[in-house]
């Protein structure tokens, strides 16, 4: 499993909401993560995960490796140790250097983005909202708002891409309504 302060996401741990990855450990904001830098964490003996993961939390112990009873820390599968940062991180073998913000993307990639927008699209589109009658008569001091409903109704709707919320709630005769 993961330590605390973290959760297992794809088979690595990842930290929580409200805290920071340094150098292989879950940090809050204010804390000193500074002195936590580890050099060289494949040089450890281990007897299990635990002793690896007291130093990133995407060491494991592999005793496979050795002889003896003791095995050596390494990073999770498909995981590199990265000696800049000082901590495991997710590798992938892929050569970009030629590709720049100015290269097309492949037919590929096109079909997975269009397909996702499609997909959110069609989401939006089918959460329900509350459409409410308001009328308001406005005198020289005083503006009143009136709304009225026929049934008993309790519904929220958020519009997606704005910053606008309204709480519907309706009794048999009268609909109290807020825009958030």
């Amino acid at each position: 499993g993961c330590p605390i302060n973290s959760y297992c996401s794809f088979g690595h741990c990842q930290c929580l909401g409200g805290f920071e990855q340094r150098y292989g450990r879950c940090w809050r904001p204010e804390d000193d993560w500074r002195q936590a830098r580890i050099s060289d964490p494949f040089s450890v003996a281990c007897r299990d995960t635990g002793d690896c993961a007291k130093m990133d939390m995407n060491l494991i112990c592999n005793t496979n490796k050795t002889i003896g009873p003791d095995g050596r820390c390494e990073c999770r599968e498909d995981m590199r140790w990265n000696s800049q940062e000082g901590e495991c991180q997710i590798y992938l073998d892929v050569d970009c250097s030629a590709i720049t913000y100015d290269t097309e993307p492949s037919k590929v990639v096109l079909e997975a983005v269009n397909a996702t927008l499609e997909k959110i699209e069609k989401e939006n589109s089918t959460q329900s909202t509350t459409t409410t009658t308001l009328s308001t008569t406005s005198t020289e001091s005083t503006t009143s708002t009136e709304s009225t409903a026929s049934t008993a109704v309790a519904s929220e709707s958020t519009t997606v891409g704005s910053d606008k919320t309204t709480l519907a709630v309706s009794t048999k005769d009268a609909a109290v309504n807020e825009t958030v």
